[in-house]
């Protein structure tokens, strides 16, 4: 059968009037999941999902099917449901170009740089060497990736998008008076998505520490940015690993998040006989269209129990770390709004 304008006219109207809505669904629903449940269903949900000859995907089995026998809640499959929709329709319309990163792996580069990964793809499984392919697809350089670790990279891949510009004179967030024992503060500003009036920016500070204290010790990392950047709700996520004699283990279950108007920070303990940790912390900030191209602050602080207490201000905007703790050492970072 074939189409008369008008009819394609009204199809194509209709696809949109279903993606405007997917995509207010999505934001609604967004708004209910975390990023640890987000990036813990994308793996679960992977086996689930299938590709059609038509190069789209779609579920093998009903959300509520789903639901009960991965025990995944609704909201986060319907999130997900709603972004495979978002993805299916820009494969239709010929606006995602297909990368190949070896083997049968295959991402998504969108019109304004952006990476994505098909739905299919269990990201907590790709080797290294595909890790490091996606991320280089996104701007990051070799620098970039020998300072994260598997999580951050898991949770890059997964948000999808890219490198933000860095107008900063050091790519990465630099501290140079840092206590002997932390070896490493580095942060990233990633550009990842574009949504009805704003872009999203995702900010990440990681922090490591090499060397035995002998004592117990409370520390924190903390992101600030300026007024320009509004804190997306239940994007805070932070992870902490420690080393001791036996290897490394997962510290996620004693760390805390904490939000302010302007800024998030997050506290985990160290004990005796750890011998080293490493933490993350990231907060998603949306960005007006309007200010498209136009450079933004953030600021990144560390702190431990030993130090006095302090605020910090940036372009009118402050955060008080006080009820943190304390913060030893901090460094601004400009990054440019918008995809560039």
């Amino acid at each position: 059968m074939v189409l008369d304008d008008s009819e394609l006219l009204s199809k194509k109207m209709d696809i949109d009037i279903e993606l405007i809505q997917a995509v207010r669904n999505e934001l609604e629903v967004d708004a209910k999941v975390s990023v640890e449940e987000y990036n813990q269903a994308r793996d679960l949900l992977a086996p689930y999902v299938r590709e059609k000859e038509d190069g789209t995907y779609m579920f093998t089995q009903e959300l509520v099917q789903l639901n009960q026998e991965l025990n995944i809640d609704i909201d986060t499959i319907q999130k997900l449901q709603y972004e495979m929709f978002h993805q299916n329709y820009l494969i239709q319309k010929g606006e995602l170009e297909e990368v190949r990163i070896g083997g049968n792996i295959k991402v998504f580069k969108h019109i304004d740089g952006r990476i994505e990964v098909p739905y299919n793809i269990k990201v907590n499984e790709l080797n290294d060497t595909q890790r490091e392919s996606i991320l280089k697809l996104m701007n990051y350089n070799s620098q970039d990736i020998e300072k994260m670790f598997f999580e951050i990279e898991v949770d890059i891949i997964k948000n999808g998008g890219k490198k933000a510009i860095i107008d900063s004179e050091e790519e990465n967030y630099v501290i140079t008076s840092l206590p002997s024992w932390i070896t490493d503060f580095s942060g990233w500003t990633h550009y990842s998505d574009s949504v009805p009036g704003n872009y999203i920016h995702t900010h990440y500070v990681r922090v490591e520490r090499s060397d035995p204290l002998g004592w117990p010790l409370r520390n924190h990392i903390g992101l600030a940015w300026s007024e320009r950047q509004e804190r997306k709700s239940n994007t805070d996520y932070a992870y902490a690993q420690y080393q001791d004699g036996y290897g490394w283990h997962s510290n996620n279950t004693i760390y805390s998040v904490t939000n302010e108007i302007n800024g998030t920070y997050a506290r985990w303990d160290v004990n005796d006989p750890q011998t080293a940790d490493i933490a993350f912390l990231r907060e998603d900030v949306y960005v007006s269209h309007s200010y498209d191209g136009d450079q933004m602050a953030v600021l990144v602080g560390y702190g431990h129990n030993f130090l006095p207490n302090f605020s910090v201000t940036i372009k009118a905007v402050s955060i008080d770390f006080s009820t943190i703790g304390s913060v030893q050492d901090y460094a601004p970072h400009n990054f440019r709004a918008g995809y560039q």
